[in-house]
């Protein structure tokens, strides 16, 4: 594996090669001040085919020094739980349950949220060690927030079992793998738990002073709130659909948005109110 360090203006800087076999899936690398990179990483734990589940997502942050190529990982995070259905390995989540965050800060700084709380921990990269290898991070804030928690329903649970069944039957005739997904979907699916309450907050990005942007999906219509970097809600904000946020700035908001045709363009937002 090779990361390639760029210029802002697109020219190679250079390439560093990690020779360890350990390393894949890395969702997101962020370069940090002190000269290493600290990448996240993937993955399931505990699957089996004889036990259907639930398992966790887990979220394993590495390092890697830039001018010796040392991997190690430094911190772990639980995910959402996963069931496995069947004997092919369709892997489904149980509906709107939570999806916790783990963010990688450009001020070297880990950010996680569990989703099912308004609640955001700040961990530092310098924990002294968990005991499985991994050292356990160092919590140095921890932001909080009080809300109503919305429940579910059983309307909404059936709703969304029929868009993904519809998903499939859209493409008949269903062949292979297709259709032995559906067959799990129609035969398990209903036997997988939904969530009691709404999860209360989704993505959320962290730009280079600590100021965050957070997603709440217990609002109608969802909206982002603003957090300063103490941790104060500066502000909410409604973003456009389909738009896909990226990154923040202090000034702001970089993402993906998408028009009638389905084609992609990079934009940017400015922020009001200003954090």
């Amino acid at each position: 594996m090779q990361f390639h360090h760029f210029s802002p203006d697109g020219e190679l800087r250079d390439a560093r090669r990690v020779s360890d076999d350990r390393v894949s899936n890395l969702a997101a690398v962020v370069r940090t001040p002190d000269g290493w990179l600290a990448a996240q990483q993937e993955g399931l734990t505990g699957q089996s085919r004889d036990n259907p589940g639930p398992y966790r997502d887990t979220t394993t942050i590495r390092r890697f020094h830039l001018s010796s190529s040392i991997s190690e990982p430094i911190a772990r995070f639980a995910g959402r739980e996963t069931y496995l259905l069947g004997e092919i390995g369709f892997y489904i989540y149980p509906f709107r349950a939570p999806v916790p965050q783990v963010v990688i800060g450009r001020d070297a700084r880990i950010y996680f949220t569990g989703g099912d709380k308004y609640r955001i921990d700040v961990h530092a990269f310098d924990g002294s060690g968990s005991g499985d290898g991994a050292p356990g991070p160092t919590l140095v804030r921890r932001i909080t927030g009080e809300v109503d928690r919305v429940p579910m329903t059983d309307a909404e649970y059936e709703a969304d079992y029929r868009a993904q069944l519809a998903r499939y039957e859209d493409r008949r005739p269903l062949q292979g793998e297709a259709a032995m997904a559906h067959a799990m979907l129609v035969n398990e699916y209903p036997s997988v738990p939904g969530a009691q309450f709404v999860p209360v907050v989704g993505r959320m990005l962290v730009d280079e002073d600590g100021r965050i942007l957070l997603e709440r999906l217990d609002l109608e219509p969802v909206a982002w709130d603003l957090l300063a970097a103490d941790g104060r809600i500066a502000g909410r904000v409604r973003l456009p659909y389909p738009f896909t946020p990226r990154r923040l700035t202090p000034r702001h908001l970089y993402g993906v948005l998408r028009d009638e045709l389905d084609v992609q363009y990079v934009v940017r937002y400015r922020l009001r109110p200003a954090i």
